[in-house]
């Protein structure tokens, strides 16, 4: 029974077993969707949870999480590995947070790790580089909705980069 209920890709563990009246007692937990990938090359689109493990997509429900995109999912099966800790950290540092869960729609990750952010609101793309100070170059980008938006206006930049150590450029 524990082999066929673990055939669907959404199960993460199960554990079938008898109690001491006899009855069969199953328990199952599911994979947490914390983005969805969509896939390059005409794969299918996968979720990704907090481990890193891609599973398939529900069948009678869509997820409300952020979108990743880009070349460097190309040949991944899963992002388990020791170089995909800081962007899988990023990941889940984006889904834990209300706010950046909100606002950022689509991660899109280059080959080399770089990220660029497209956000819910505003016509700007967010060049946050590669995952690394993932802390300090939030604080900034918070800093910039929370001070710079207000008064400068929503669709005035085309380009935010947090990227660099220490500044905000706004184009």
């Amino acid at each position: 029974i524990e082999k066929r209920i673990l055939k669907n890709k959404q199960i993460k563990t199960c554990q079938v077993y008898k109690d001491v009246q006899g009855n069969l007692k199953i328990d199952v937990e599911q994979h947490i969707p914390i983005a969805r990938i969509m896939m390059p090359n005409g794969r299918p689109d996968q979720y990704i949870d907090a481990e890193g493990t891609f599973f398939s997509l529900f069948e009678q429900f869509s997820a409300r999480v952020t979108v990743l995109s880009g070349n460097y999912f190309r040949n991944l099966t899963n992002l388990k590995q020791k170089r995909n800790e800081d962007l899988l950290k990023f990941i889940n540092f984006v889904f834990e947070d209300d706010f950046l869960k909100a606002q950022f729609t689509q991660l899109d990750v280059a080959d080399n790790q770089s990220i660029s952010i497209v956000p819910l609101l505003g016509k700007h793309i967010i060049e946050f580089g590669e995952p690394q100070n993932i802390e300090k170059k939030l604080k900034k980008l918070k800093i910039f909705y929370k001070e710079i938006l207000p008064v400068e206006g929503w669709d005035n930049f085309s380009q935010v980069s947090v990227r660099y150590s220490g500044q905000i450029v706004c184009r």
